[in-house]
């Protein structure tokens, strides 16, 4: 396992947002307690020792900023090549004066802040929001000196607005990222939020009749390795989901055996073996991958075959 890979870190397993198609509330609607919990600096410190690489705050059941020990971690991430914070949850916990403590913690850092829409329509989507406070937040960022990002993903109520958002991004010089996605019901199937085609790409229910190649981005190292809210240490963030906990091969990463909470060192885990046989069973045996991982890496979208992004650096 390359140890300059980057670290992709769900650091708890807290969010105030109700996002509709967030993993969180097809748990919570099947009545599934949301795994996981705060990563401790102890179990962080094992993997900057072992990694060398940048790493992401990027939930994939949690926002980074309910780890009330992120502004810490990102003290002792200063000398990391890049660290990237990813956030759209609001909370009254987290005021003003956090958010300046957390972007002077480490001002080599990357801010990217979820506001789907114009910040007083965001809520639609990101149920509980406040799009208007973020966007305040963003300017405060760049204030202090802090490089920020607006990630805008469309959607039907907001495709129309593009143009504003993009306008109001340049006043205040904040980068704007555009995202189309394909994380959409078939398209058979009602949607409220899936927009126009123009501004959307195939979802991932539709894509049977697209030729496609399996080429594992874990084995071409084009992804950061991940740490899921239960702190097991898996190869991608895109197995942390019920199939890949379910999946006889992939299950495997997230044995409270090779938990890093469990293990003195990330060492340990790769003692194993678990990983070794995973990614041997890539190269030689790609036919037996399990579907997650052929769902995710099989598809000629880009990079990533659920978004596709569109970038202006305004400043």
């Amino acid at each position: 396992m390359e140890k300059w890979r980057g670290i992709n870190i769900d650091a708890s397993a807290k969010c105030t947002l109700e996002c509709p198609k967030c993993l969180r509330q097809t748990l919570r609607k099947d009545g599934v307690k949301i795994p996981g919990e705060d990563m401790s600096i102890v179990t962080f410190k094992k993997l900057l020792k072992y990694y060398d690489g940048g790493i992401v705050f990027c939930g994939q059941l949690s926002d980074p900023i309910f780890n009330d020990n992120l502004i810490e971690m990102l003290e002792i991430s200063k000398d990391r090549p890049w660290v990237h914070i990813n956030t759209a949850a609001t909370s009254k916990k987290r005021k003003k004066d956090w958010y300046e403590k957390a972007f002077k913690a480490n001002l080599n850092a990357q801010w990217t802040f979820g506001i789907d829409g114009l910040p007083h329509q965001s809520y639609i989507y990101r149920i509980g929001q406040d799009g208007e406070f973020l966007f305040d937040m963003m300017k405060l960022g760049i204030e202090c000196g802090v490089k920020v990002r607006w990630q805008y993903i469309i959607f039907k109520y907001n495709e129309n607005y593009i143009d504003e958002a993009k306008k109001l991004a340049k006043e205040h010089n904040i980068p704007f990222e555009l995202n189309y996605s394909g994380r959409w019901n078939k398209e058979k199937d009602y949607d409220p939020y899936r927009p126009s085609v123009k501004h959307r790409i195939i979802s991932k229910h539709d894509r049977g009749h697209l030729k496609r190649e399996f080429t594992p981005k874990c084995i071409k190292d084009t992804i950061p390795v991940a740490i899921s809210a239960t702190q097991s240490l898996i190869p991608c963030c895109w197995i942390d989901k019920r199939e890949g906990w379910a999946d006889p091969i992939l299950k495997k990463f997230f044995n409270d055996k090779l938990n890093l909470k469990n293990v003195n060192s990330v060492d340990d885990i790769m003692k194993t073996g678990t990983w070794q046989e995973f990614f041997s069973l890539l190269i030689n045996n790609p036919e037996l991958a399990p579907d997650i991982c052929k769902s995710q890496c099989t598809s000629k979208v880009r990079e990533n075959p659920n978004r596709m992004q569109e970038y202006l650096q305004n400043d």
